[in-house]
């Protein structure tokens, strides 16, 4: 049997997913999925800011706040908010006050989360789960780690927070990365 097929990836709403001038982007806030899923490997992420803690405030969003409360648990005077199912204008906002974005996926389909950062102008570090290594370019429009050292995150991490020059770069290059995936090319 001979198949032709077209792989189509995922797009974005751009009109939703963007830049919000009216929300001043803050100076020393992570933000990341929360989520305890194995793949999703949150547990980098958590291990990296423990080294940082003191420099950054850390936020999460999604459906398991219980990782929140185990956090705080052990670090009662820690900076560290839990967004409980946001809708996609929460998470907007969530983007656009945010310094960076982290994602340290083991492994991604494609990593949409990650490209509507970038379509909001938040910086991303994140890991090579794979596919999103479509769009993600090491030093062009993100900061790539390894999936197992959080020594080396959490210096990207501040590398990142402290260079206002490579926030601005990978915020252009991020949007440019973003416009690609825009929903009106994607169904043509």
């Amino acid at each position: 049997i001979d198949i032709n097929s077209t792989v189509i990836s995922p797009g974005i709403d751009l009109k939703i997913f963007s830049i919000k001038n009216n929300l001043p982007r803050r100076k020393d806030v992570i933000l990341a999925i929360g989520r305890g899923l194995h793949l999703k490997n949150l547990q980098l992420t958590i291990e990296a800011w423990k080294k940082i803690m003191d420099q950054v405030e850390f936020w999460m969003f999604g459906i398991d706040p219980s990782i929140y409360y185990k956090l705080k648990s052990k670090y009662p005077d820690a900076r560290i908010k839990y967004f409980v199912k946001p809708s996609d204008q929460e998470i907007v906002k969530l983007y656009n006050l945010a310094t960076t974005f982290i994602q340290s996926s083991i492994h991604e389909g494609f990593c949409l989360p990650a490209l509507e950062a970038m379509a909001c102008g938040c910086p991303v570090i994140t890991t090579n789960s794979d596919g999103n290594m479509d769009f993600c370019k090491d030093k062009i429009n993100c900061l790539m780690v390894s999936k197992t050292d959080p020594n080396e995150l959490s210096k990207k991490i501040l590398y990142l927070l402290n260079n206002s020059k490579l926030q601005e770069k990978f915020r252009k290059e991020g949007l440019k990365t973003a416009k690609r995936y825009d929903w009106n090319i994607k169904i043509k």
